[in-house]
């Protein structure tokens, strides 16, 4: 049953929501049926030929073995306890990385969880996880994930809002008594990709605190962002409204019909859902065309 939306909103002149009430209008749009699926994933090392190494090496695309594939994905639909999706193993032989296969994870994620949200909460997703994830798609021919749900990314948001120390996630995890994030060492992937570790003894830990601080991060932080893109905002209103929200036109007044006087818009009058106000003068409700 789908939670009651709210019978107003309180935007600001240019059709946002305040700053002040971004962490109310969220949950409640959770409440109402929105789903926020905050995601992370952890990826193997590629095998490579070189005959030296050094930070100036430079190693050509024909002398990779084996690419960068998928270990874990981690993920959380809203608040409901945290999930998680692993390789198979598909050979006993050690041959790099080539020994487990990723598809089928890949193809769970995409069709079950990720294709089916509302928005997607990430730290760093935009620059790594969507694009490894549509990579390995790509690559197994499995169904592509969907590319216009709009996505969350704290670390993109922090660094255009707020200047800490460190924008990492570790860093602001500490700060705000979380904890920081689970310690992991590169020996940690080696024992899983050479050694038959398995991927629930450290990975899986380390990855699930991991969305579950992008998540509680993404809550404090958001009264301080700068803004939200509209996509998201425009995500959250509709379910707000009843699911038919459409952002108002830049509109400079509206005239109430009832005490025929003119208003600026969400100072004077409070947009309600659809073409409806609410006059603050008369206190009486009225619909316009021009949204």
């Amino acid at each position: 049953m789908q939670a009651k939306t709210l019978k107003s909103l309180q935007l600001t002149e240019n059709n946002r929501i305040p700053a002040d009430l971004r962490v109310k209008y969220f949950k409640a749009a959770m409440k109402a049926g929105m789903k926020l699926v905050t995601f992370d994933m952890e990826t193997s090392h590629a095998t490579v030929r070189t005959f030296y190494i050094g930070s100036k090496v430079s190693i050509p695309a024909s002398s990779v073995i084996h690419p960068t594939q998928i270990i874990t994905i981690q993920y959380a639909v809203n608040n409901h306890k945290p999930m998680y999706l692993a390789w198979d193993r598909i050979s006993n032989k050690f041959e790099g990385t080539g020994n487990f296969d990723d598809s089928s994870m890949v193809e769970d994620f995409t069709t079950g969880i990720y294709n089916n949200s509302d928005l997607i909460l990430t730290q760093n997703g935009d620059g790594f996880d969507h694009k490894i994830l549509v990579e390995r798609a790509k690559v197994h021919k499995t169904t592509p994930p969907e590319r216009s749900i709009p996505s969350i990314d704290i670390l993109k948001l922090s660094r255009t809002s707020v200047r800490p120390m460190s924008h990492k996630l570790d860093y602001r995890s500490k700060q705000q008594g979380l904890g920081g994030k689970h310690s992991m060492r590169d020996s940690d992937w080696v024992d899983i990709e050479e050694r038959g570790v398995s991927v629930t003894k450290k990975m899986v830990p380390y990855g699930l605190k991991d969305i579950t601080d992008t998540y509680n991060l993404f809550f404090h932080e958001l009264p301080y962002y700068k803004s939200i893109p509209k996509s998201i905002e425009s995500v959250v209103l509709k379910f707000l409204t009843g699911g038919d929200y459409v952002h108002p036109k830049r509109v400079k007044s509206v005239k109430c019909p009832v005490c025929r006087k003119g208003h600026r818009l969400s100072s004077d009058v409070t947009f309600l859902r659809g073409n409806s106000y609410l006059c603050n003068n008369c206190n009486k409700k009225f619909s316009s065309d021009k949204c």
